[in-house]
């Protein structure tokens, strides 16, 4: 039996990485069809909707078994959607509303998840898992590849474009016999990429325009080494889905603490990934690194828990 799934969208790319990472641990395990929802419309609208016991832009789908969503805008949404069209509702973060509102909250331990029971905790944000590697096309060019991913302005760490080209003249100049790719994002401030102009002779520039919704995956996957800014929690987790060994570029966080670098301590500490201070003491660990996958796991948990409450079927992995 197919599980039928809404999604709902806020418009943010790292929010569907999340729910895109969820439905392929769930496609791995069952059957699934999927819709997605739209949810960029006016507060007022949200709250009308909650308060009125309405949900109109569900009317002409299948009737969902789960209602997936992740960012604050969504909250209100998969709360009306699921009190009119019946299923459960799965929020992929720490939510603003008390999680005992929604069936299931899968929340990164970054976040200091709440001890209620419908919570999972995921190690960092979910995200889909790496391509298989035999289904990539060999590079033109003979060196094997190494990744560099770049974010840019955010409120979390101060981004400095020196200090970022600074470290990556240092990761091409200690392997250079990897086929650097640099890649921005939309973040990405214009000065940034003025300044990877310096490094025309050691890598490859991406502009974030000139890539297709499967390139990251299929880099990724072909990728030896990656390099991820610390502000890029969805490329991060993204990176640590597959064999390569992953580290962290350093940009000063703003504050004494928040919640992504307290993710990039927790990973250090486990040996997930290498921060860039520590690289330049050590460099790489030489053992290769197994998957993080967190999507398989969290996609399985829902599951048994579903099977737990339900004696329907429905939900038997």
């Amino acid at each position: 039996m197919n599980l039928t799934i809404w999604t709902l969208c806020d418009g943010n790319r790292g929010h569907e990485k999340q729910v895109d990472g969820l439905l392929q641990g769930l496609a791995s395990l069952q059957s699934i069809r999927s819709y997605g929802i739209d949810c960029r419309y006016s507060a007022t609208e949200k709250w009308h909707e909650w308060l009125h016991n309405r949900f109109v832009r569900g009317n002409h789908l299948p009737e969902p078994d789960l209602i997936v969503g992740t960012g604050h805008k969504t909250h209100l949404p998969l709360l009306s959607a699921r009190n009119r069209h019946g299923g459960r509702a799965v929020v992929l973060m720490r939510p603003t509303l008390p999680a005992n509102w929604f069936d299931y909250a899968i929340v990164p331990q970054h976040d200091r998840p709440p001890l209620v029971g419908n919570v999972i905790a995921s190690r960092g944000v979910l995200a889909p898992g790496s391509v298989k590697t035999g289904n990539v096309k060999k590079s033109t060019e003979e060196k094997p590849c190494g990744l560099i991913l770049l974010g840019g302005e955010n409120r979390y760490f101060t981004w400095d474009s020196a200090h970022i080209v600074q470290q990556l003249n240092h990761i091409c100049d200690a392997r250079p016999d990897l086929c650097w790719l640099v890649a921005d994002s939309r973040r990405t401030p214009i000065d940034t990429r003025k300044m990877l102009a310096t490094l025309a002779d050691r890598c490859r520039f991406v502009h974030w325009r000139d890539t297709g919704s499967d390139w990251l995956p299929r880099t990724i996957a072909a990728a030896r080494e990656i390099w991820v800014s610390p502000d890029s929690a969805s490329m991060l987790f993204e990176a640590l889905n597959s064999h390569a060994a992953v580290g962290v570029l350093n940009l000063s966080p703003r504050g004494r603490c928040n919640k992504l670098l307290r993710g990039i301590r927790q990973l250090s500490e486990r040996g997930e990934i290498t921060p860039y201070p520590l690289w330049q003491l050590r460099g790489f660990p030489s053992q290769r690194r197994a998957p993080l996958n967190e999507h398989l796991r969290c996609a399985q948990q829902l599951l048994e828990r579903m099977a737990e409450e339900t004696s329907t079927g429905l939900a038997t992995v």
